[in-house]
């Protein structure tokens, strides 16, 4: 069998393992289908795999091996200024900053990195239609979002849904959307009194949005799952005091439950951090010396660069918060 033919066989295998959601299983078929789309020259190829791979690696903390696979080579081997030299650097980039924004794991200085990947997206192009630059642009929203500067995220946003057909939205795009705009809807909860109308609008396509992506992601995508109800917990919780959903129960807690189950299922080991860290934060946060996930969740040799030591990272990374008139109805049930 030529080596085209095996890197079709063993790019199936772990696509099927993959979006199935076993994440572990499907890591050592998708080294091999990344290492013959590298030999036989396939570039789409390549970047898919390789797009996907270091989500798997990233998650079930394989970090030694996403080292590997996500380094400089991967487009310095290309000619200089050639589309696939630039295509290769562009994923890259992207790829460095979203390690950073999912687990804490700084492969190079995103504050380099970022303002890099800025200056090659351009707004024009964050339709569907460009499905590179737009996850790029997802990536810069959430940037500035998880960095609280709302007026520059607010230049990122992309369109409310429904008015963009969301059958042509990646899932995993659509989640980290929807991740994007619960931050700005905690930020507006936080810093206003009452619930404005555009407040309840987002409310609105965020209820839309979870009801649309939850058949497609139990189908297509099983994997999103313990991210899928992780958001919904949160969106829950937001909502809370909104429409009229007071109860005798914690707000939220059966879905991180159900969250959690799916993340240790799979054996994702970054969700899993993040749930517990969410669980204590919205109802028990006094047992949380210091509520920036992310920050806490380096690694001591995860950011290898000496200068971070005088950044303020909490600026950047911070956790799915609490305004705090739910967290008082929540001490209440307590």
């Amino acid at each position: 069998m030529g080596c085209v033919a095996m890197g079709i066989l063993y790019t199936s295998i772990f696509k099927s393992r993959y979006y199935s959601g076993k994440v572990h299983e499907s890591i050592e078929a998708g080294l091999i289908a990344l290492k013959l789309s590298q030999v036989t020259l396939a570039m789409d190829a390549e970047m898919w795999i390789l797009e996907r791979l270091c989500m798997a690696l990233l998650i079930t903390r394989n970090l030694e091996t996403l080292q590997e696979c996500l380094h400089p080579n991967m487009y310095m081997r290309e000619e200089i200024n050639s589309s696939q030299h630039v295509a290769k650097m562009k994923l890259y980039h992207r790829l460095i900053l979203e390690a950073f924004l999912e687990g804490s794991i700084a492969l190079e200085n995103p504050i380099r990195i970022f303002p890099i990947m800025k200056k090659t997206v351009s707004r024009r192009h964050l339709e569907i239609e460009h499905p590179q630059t737009r996850s790029a642009g997802i990536t810069i929203w959430l940037w500035y979002l998880r960095k609280g500067e709302f007026n520059r995220a607010a230049s990122w946003q992309l369109p409310e849904y429904p008015d963009i057909d969301v059958r042509q939205e990646r899932l995993r795009d659509l989640l980290r959307i929807v991740q994007c705009q619960l931050l700005w809807l905690e930020f507006k909860m936080r810093t206003n009194v009452f619930f404005s109308q555009r407040m309840e609008s987002c409310s609105q396509n965020l209820r839309f949005l979870f009801k649309f992506m939850k058949k497609k992601v139990y189908d297509l995508a099983p994997y999103l799952l313990p991210r899928y109800y992780h958001m919904r917990a949160y969106y829950t919780l937001l909502s809370y005091d909104n429409f009229g959903s007071k109860s005798s129960t914690l707000p939220g807690f059966a879905l991180l439950l159900k969250a959690h189950k799916y993340a240790e299922n799979q054996g994702n080991f970054l969700e899993q951090s993040w749930i517990s860290h969410s669980r204590r934060l919205w109802y028990k946060p006094e047992k949380i010396g210091d509520p920036d996930f992310w920050v806490n969740h380096m690694d001591d040799d995860a950011i290898g660069v000496e200068d971070f030591d005088n950044y303020n990272w909490p600026d950047i990374m911070f956790s799915l918060k609490v305004p705090e008139r739910i967290d008082e109805e929540i001490k209440r049930l307590r």
